[in-house]
């Protein structure tokens, strides 16, 4: 996640619509215009899934973002999500 002008102090994400569970910085401190962030979402059923991550800065502006991906029963490669419009 980043933000041009105020520290990233909260992220969280939601997969398949499901309840949002909190994210921490690679780094384990909110204390960046720029997080990195690694979702570690376990066993997944094959199929089509939809994860979304949000973000908010320090001037509590929200940002989101979402990735569709479909599981064929073979390990995914890991994938940098961007916010729209950046």
């Amino acid at each position: 996640a980043q933000d041009d002008l105020t520290p990233i102090v909260r992220a969280a994400y939601s997969l398949d619509g499901g309840a949002w569970t909190s994210l921490f910085p690679t780094d384990g401190l909110f204390d960046q215009t720029r997080e990195e962030f690694r979702i570690e979402l376990g066993d997944l059923k094959s199929g089509r899934h939809v994860l979304v991550m949000r973000a908010t800065d320090a001037a509590g502006f929200v940002g989101s973002t979402s990735v569709v991906f479909s599981l064929d029963g073979a390990a995914i490669a890991p994938v940098e999500a961007k916010p729209a419009g950046r």
